[in-house]
């Protein structure tokens, strides 16, 4: 009896090929998302020196009132890059500033490129539930580096408040959220392991956003990478 060995080997060869990809495809062998990877890293505690109660930092709120000019009025929250949106003047730096420094500030920009003569009146609090006058102990920042079909590719820095474990699709929307065309089921993120390699693993974000799985940690320094839906034709 002759026993075909070449085709034996090329059909466990074509199974063994099939199973890697299929592995790959979906995060690399585990059901548990990021089970791949090292625990993620909470960020380090910033010790620099302590603000004084009455300075704006991320995540506060600007009640702007110019007499002038009521369309500026509104509450602006303080972004995580340090600055406040505000309609027709564009990003104004307010994070390390008290009330009259960022009352000198917005009527800077006013007066630059709006109006002729501003009075600015500024008032600050904190969003809901945070506690207005905190000093930076009450809140880690945590750096990510967003890539690919993202609205807002780089560095971040996410204020975390002390005990909350900040989730991957919670991290996207805060930076920007994702860009047209972006594949929410196949998101990379890459975390350094003790040897100092960064290993991937694969996240089906798609899942997290309609309800159907919970959303995974991710930790200090994580590259979270959003490729591009690949179109069929």
């Amino acid at each position: 009896m002759k026993v075909s060995v070449s085709s034996d080997w090329s059909a466990v060869h074509r199974g063994l090929c099939a199973a890697v990809l299929a592995c790959v495809l979906a995060g690399c062998g585990s059901n548990e998302p990021l089970a791949d990877l090292p625990p993620p890293m909470m960020p380090v505690q910033d010790v620099a020196a302590p603000r004084t109660n009455d300075e704006f930092k991320a995540g506060d709120r600007l009640e702007l009132m110019v007499e002038e000019d009521s369309t500026f009025n509104g509450n602006y929250e303080v972004r995580p890059e340090g600055y406040v949106l505000i309609p027709k003047l564009g990003r104004v730096p307010v994070v390390g500033l008290t009330r009259v420094g960022a009352e000198k500030r917005v009527k800077e920009y006013l007066e630059r490129s709006q109006l002729k003569q501003a009075t600015v009146f500024v008032e600050r609090s904190a969003l809901p539930g945070a506690v207005v006058g905190s000093t930076p102990q009450s809140q880690l920042r945590m750096m990510l580096f967003l890539t690919g079909k993202v609205n807002r590719p780089g560095q971040h820095f996410v204020p975390v408040p002390n005990g909350h474990k900040l989730g991957l699709y919670e991290a996207v929307l805060v930076t920007g959220g994702t860009a047209k065309f972006a594949d929410e089921s196949k998101v990379q993120v890459m975390r350094l392991d003790a040897s100092g390699m960064r290993r991937p693993s694969v996240v089906n974000m798609k899942r997290i956003r309609e309800g159907t799985d919970p959303d995974v940690p991710v930790g200090e320094g994580d590259i979270i990478n959003i490729p591009e839906k690949g179109f069929g034709f």
